[in-house]
């Protein structure tokens, strides 16, 4: 299992390089810089900027409910707001089954949204959730609960920053301890109320379970391949990479 969580880790950051090497060039949007007065402030540790994100994710205790009843707490990071599980509906928005597709060859060659369990074992939805491939994200019928969204590869970027500027980093997304990673778990605080664990993936084969947890964003890479960001056992950053769009990810809604 070891050397399968290590294989999948290099592979994700060796689509991350890959990704970042890319000659895209995205929009910059033009910012007038404010210069405000300095005062003095008494110096913050770690520990206190942490518990300021940990009061702030725990602004939102609503539950919300996705289309087949499941329920979710939803918890604000900064200014984005989001489910603090991974998904677990088999159903579009608007009642529509998604297809649930369990044979391999059927998974590595769809062009069709579908979904598995973990390992085929029905049994892991309740810790893990849902794996969907990237047609279900890009689906008109939507797969979030009404008015939350799939992040987009830049929302998940906002996130990141975020948790930079509060002296943090994705660790504060994790659950420590071992029951849902792998050791060592680097960094892991789950600081923010995120309860990310290693929910696994579907990448050809099953595979990945307490190592990694990966979620879709809504933004495609290229024809065959779209952008993820996902949490891994051995260190403590959010890991872009991209991804064949028949790869079985977690989805991670996020309040619109």
């Amino acid at each position: 299992m070891k050397t399968l969580g290590l294989l999948m880790v290099s592979f994700f950051i060796t689509g991350f390089a890959f990704g970042q090497n890319t000659k895209t060039i995205k929009p910059v949007k033009k910012v007038n810089k404010i210069v405000t007065p300095v005062t003095s402030q008494p110096a913050v540790t770690s520990e206190e900027l942490e518990q300021k994100v940990g009061e702030q994710a725990s602004e939102s205790p609503v539950h919300v409910t996705d289309i087949d009843g499941n329920l979710y707490p939803q918890i604000k990071i900064g200014n984005q707001v989001f489910l603090a599980g991974n998904l677990k509906v088999t159903h579009f928005k608007n009642g529509d089954p998604i297809p649930l597709i369990t044979e391999n060859e059927l998974w590595n060659n769809a062009t069709q949204p579908g979904y598995c369990f973990l390992f085929n074992n029905q049994e892991n939805i309740t810790e893990y959730g849902v794996l969907y491939n990237f047609y279900v994200v890009t689906d008109s019928r939507g797969v979030c609960p009404e008015g939350w969204k799939v992040p987009s590869y830049n929302e998940w970027k906002t996130l990141q920053s975020y948790l930079e500027t509060q002296g943090l980093n994705a660790g504060a997304l994790k659950i420590p301890g071992f029951t849902y990673w792998t050791e060592p778990n680097e960094g892991a605080t789950n600081t923010t109320g995120f309860n990310g664990k290693g929910s696994g993936s579907r990448v050809t084969n099953f595979g990945g379970k307490n190592d990694s947890g990966l979620c879709w964003s809504s933004t495609e890479y290229d024809a065959g391949k779209s952008w993820s960001f996902g949490l891994v056992y051995i260190h403590s950053g959010l890991v872009a990479s991209t991804n064949p769009k028949t790869s079985g990810f977690s989805v991670r809604c996020m309040k619109e």
